[in-house]
Formats: C-alpha cells, structure tokens, sequence
C-alpha cells in the first residue's frame, strides 16, 4: 500500500482529479496528434476517391457482394486508413486520457488563471 505523501496531491494544486493526467501534456504533442488524426482522415479519403476512380474508369474491377459502386471505394478506403493508422501512429494517442483531457484541462487553466487575476485585483481595491 502506497501512503498519502507519496501519491500526488493534486488538491493543493487545485487541478481537479479526473484532470490531473493531462497536466503534463505540452501543446506541442497535442497538436502533433491532431495532425495525425487529420493526416489519417486524409488518406481514408483519398482511398476512398482513389477507389471510386478506378470504379469508374474500370481500371480495377472488383466484384464481390457488396453493391457495384461502393466496392472499390470501400477497399481501397479500408486499406488506406489501415495503411495511414500505421503511419500516423500519435493519432491514436488521442484516446488517451491525459491527451483526451487535455482541451478541457487547458479550458481549466485559462479560467483558473483569470479567476485568480480577478480575485488579486479585487483584494488589492480598497
């Protein structure tokens, strides 16, 4: 068993409980993984118009039971997003808790800080 002064003590900083993980994340890697998830949504897309060209263009023909237009797409979209997951790994990062957090710790922040400011402006009036 762990005693109480090894574990954190995230009252004192007044970062709520359920917040606490995002607080060491930077801006920085935040953002890198929403490039990522933006990346792998890209490519999704990208095989999917690639399949509908070579559908169309009858460059590629692919037949198996599902309706004629949505094979192609649908193969080469699944595909391309199993290809960019692969690629663009930090993506799935955002299903962490302390990234999955973090816009909501950063909402925190901002309103903490301002809190704070206003409190020390309206103590320091007589």
């Amino acid at each position: 068993m762990s005693s109480e002064n090894e574990r954190p003590n995230f009252r004192e900083s007044r970062i709520p409980t359920r917040l606490a993980p995002a607080a060491d994340v930077t801006e920085e890697e935040y953002q890198v993984a929403r490039i990522h998830q933006g990346l792998v949504l890209l490519t999704t897309g990208i095989g999917i118009f690639v399949g509908w060209l070579m559908f169309h263009q009858k460059w590629v023909v692919i037949s198996i039971p599902i309706p004629g237009p949505f094979t192609s797409p649908a193969i080469f979209g699944v595909v391309f997003h199993v290809a960019a997951r692969y690629c663009f790994s930090k993506a799935s990062e955002l299903k962490t808790a302390r990234l999955r957090m973090y816009p909501e710790y950063k909402r925190f922040k901002v309103a903490s800080e301002a809190f704070a400011r206003d409190a020390e402006e309206n103590s320091n009036h007589p």
